[in-house]
């Protein structure tokens, strides 16, 4: 059997993961994690509705909202304003979530990178290099194809706010699903502050500079992996305390005639570990 894969859609998925070990909290602007969702609203018109969720620092007087929101199709980049998104419940007493939901119709088929950036991610970000001064971003990728038909983008269950210890093995899977049924797949990536710009130094959490080792065979080096199938990502064990930024994609994969399509999804999100 051929295996064709045909990207219908990629999101970068940025789950940041942010490790706290002691009382003192580190210092924060406001963004600890987001995502864009993409609904189809009328598909021989190429119209999507998307949705920007923040997950926002309670503790910060600054408002998620104020960053800017590009399409991909050469139409206008839009600047946003905080007082355009709607606060929703609050996870904790320190996690807010805010949501602004948008449409657009696109000129016709094609690959639309669609992406959200704004200032600031927290400071003192352990594994990238002067993460307080940069951008906090996120896409999705829309691949408009007649022949492909229309597909919503996956959705997670599971919300980008988790917990843990040093010296404990880290466990985290999104809760990922796809609408229209299709299967999925997992691999780790690297945090963007822009489409197709890394975040500056990027270390990832097993580096042998963080110190890790496996909960039962300390000395050990730390693994860091996500199984493809199930979505667990495995984290044995950290090592350093403070916060640190981790990304991976999620991977659609649909049967066409003798071959298979494909397309990704991109979240961000937050971990501490206490």
């Amino acid at each position: 059997m051929n295996l064709t894969c045909i990207n219908l859609r990629v999101s970068a998925l940025i789950f940041t993961l942010l490790l706290f070990f002691t009382p003192k909290l580190s210092k924060a602007t406001h963004i600890r994690a987001g995502e864009i969702t993409a609904r189809v609203i009328n598909c021989a018109q190429f119209t999507y509705e998307f949705t920007i969720t923040g997950y926002t620092d309670k503790g910060s007087d600054v408002q998620f909202g104020g960053g800017e929101i590009n399409f991909g199709d050469g139409s206008e980049i839009l600047q946003l304003n905080p007082n355009d998104f709607t606060n929703k419940s609050d996870l904790s007493p320190e996690v807010g979530l805010t949501e602004f939901v948008i449409q657009h119709t696109f000129p016709g088929p094609g690959e639309y990178i669609i992406g959200f950036k704004e200032f600031n991610r927290n400071a003192d970000v352990v594994n990238m290099i002067n993460s307080v001064n940069t951008p906090f971003y996120v896409e999705t990728q829309i691949i408009i194809d007649p022949f492909l038909g229309c597909n919503e983008t996956i959705r997670m269950l599971i919300p980008p706010i988790d917990r843990g210890c040093t010296g404990v093995t880290f466990f985290h899977n999104p809760g990922a699903f796809d609408p229209d049924g299709d299967s999925l797949s997992f691999e780790l990536t690297v945090n963007k502050k822009d489409v197709g710009r890394p975040v500056d130094g990027y270390r990832f959490p097993n580096d042998p500079v963080f110190n890790g080792s496996p909960q039962d065979n300390p000395g050990a080096a730390a693994t860091y992996a996500m199984d493809p199938i199930t979505g667990d990502l495995i984290w044995d064990s950290p090592g350093q305390e403070g916060e640190y930024n981790i990304a991976f994609k999620v991977i659609e994969w649909r049967k066409l005639g003798s071959g298979n399509s494909c397309r990704w999804a991109m979240l961000p999100a937050t971990c501490r570990l206490l």
